[in-house]
């Protein structure tokens, strides 16, 4: 199995994934172990909040970066800006300016 940054990530999502403790756990699991671990009640200290807080935190940008990621995969397969953006929820100017953002990164 390759390791995480092996596969084509983004680097936010390459550098959450490099720092797991359990290889192979997807971005959706780790956000169920999350809401997990807060519903087992209130934390019993605060450096347990600032841990659970610092989690959801993390998982909340790699998934952000995730979506970018897929966003722009699908600009460049010739889906037009503006389907992708109506999937998403959001605009395809948004959309527009993570393509050339990327571009423009590369």
């Amino acid at each position: 199995m390759p390791t995480p940054t092996a596969t084509k990530l983004t680097p936010a999502v390459a550098t959450w994934a490099d720092r797991q403790a359990t290889p192979g756990l997807g971005l959706t699991e780790a956000l169920v172990d999350a809401h997990q671990d807060w519903s087992t009640g209130p934390a019993a200290n605060h450096d347990e909040h600032l841990r659970r807080l610092a989690t959801i935190s993390e998982l909340a940008e790699a998934l952000k970066a995730a979506t970018v990621h897929a966003a722009l995969e699908a600009v460049e397969a010739g889906l037009p800006a503006k389907e992708v953006a109506a999937t998403l929820g959001s605009t395809a100017a948004t959309v527009t300016k993570w393509v050339k953002e990327a571009r423009a990164a590369a």
